[in-house]
């Protein structure tokens, strides 16, 4: 036996039994998929990777699909991560991840292009919580695109948000109606003019 075991069985013999798991290993992969998840940063992905690499179990329950076709939990990771990078490329001010996380200002560069489910995305799990000021000035997405951006701001993401431009954009009636229905708090909203 080496020093390190014969001590860890002392310690065992020391310490009073315990219920229930002793390691990450004798945990259900769901608990374990459920750790990594609240750690699943999109901007700073770094803890949940260092959770990922401490034992087999962990690995195996991030690897593991949830469901057929689905993505696993650091594919789905990996896939916000490399979305939010686009974001910041999409800022008229440069942005590197950790300035995104921490801005109290976004503003779209004119006539940029963002996935309106990555901003909604990021908005919703609190990535970009600390804005107060979000600019899509010029943004084109579409009539009925921008549903999951509304869905978060009524679900209470971006709590400080103050300000809302929404000038020279294309994105319709409809997202204007239920962002005036959603029960958030008070938007200073502006919509000078609409590309048609």
């Amino acid at each position: 036996q080496s020093a390190a075991s014969r001590l860890h069985n002392r310690m065992d013999d020391a310490l009073p039994p315990q219920e229930g798991p002793r390691s990450l290993t004798d945990h259900p992969l769901e608990l374990l998929r459920m750790i990594y998840t609240a750690l699943a940063e999109p901007l700073d992905p770094v803890p949940a990777c260092h959770f990922a690499s401490t034992c087999s179990a962990v690995r195996d329950a991030v690897r593991s699909r949830c469901a057929p076709g689905a993505l696993t939990e650091s594919e789905e990771l990996r896939h916000w991560h490399k979305a939010a990078r686009g974001l910041c490329d999409a800022s008229q001010v440069p942005l590197t991840l950790a300035r995104l996380r921490v801005a109290t200002s976004f503003e779209l560069k004119f006539c940029g292009s963002i996935d309106p489910l990555v901003l909604a995305h990021l908005m919703a799990c609190g990535s970009i919580g600390r804005l107060e000021r979000l600019d899509l000035n010029g943004l084109r997405p579409g009539e009925g695109q921008m549903g999951p951006v509304v869905d978060a701001l009524a679900g209470g993401a971006l709590p400080r948000l103050r300000i809302l431009n929404l000038d020279c954009n294309d994105i319709g009636d409809g997202f204007c109606a239920a962002l005036a229905a959603s029960p958030s708090r008070m938007l200073q909203v502006r919509r000078a003019q609409q590309w048609r």
